[in-house]
């Protein structure tokens, strides 16, 4: 039995592997900084969803941008960030729809609100 990779997740299993290496967040997804002191980091997924963030998984999702890997993120954000913890955060945020899956976007019926910012 070999210890050196976990399996991947079912809902990740099967997505491009380059994809989650060097994740970037989906076109759909924006990340709202707080709007005063005390208020949360807020995540909005297409036009309805909206979740809010603890400051350092905001932080880690502003810089998945598909440039670096799940090492390259840790070093960029420092500590409590560290490779392992990035690879679980990208596998959970991959599964929640909020990741580049490389999939082209699906149809919007007429009238969704498809304009963007």
């Amino acid at each position: 039995m070999s210890t050196k990779t976990a399996p991947k997740p079912a809902a990740t299993a099967d997505w491009d592997p380059a994809l989650l290496e060097r994740p970037r967040i989906a076109p759909n997804v924006e990340i709202h900084a707080p709007l005063e002191t005390g208020a949360p980091w807020v995540l909005q997924r297409g036009h309805h969803q909206h979740f809010r963030l603890q400051p350092d998984m905001a932080r880690l999702v502003r810089a998945m941008d598909g440039s670096l890997d799940h090492t390259g993120l840790a070093e960029v954000l420092g500590p409590p960030w560290t490779a392992h913890h990035v690879s679980t955060a990208v596998h959970k945020l991959a599964e929640t729809k909020v990741l580049d899956d490389g999939k082209p976007a699906e149809r919007r019926s007429p009238g969704s609100g498809s304009s963007r910012r």
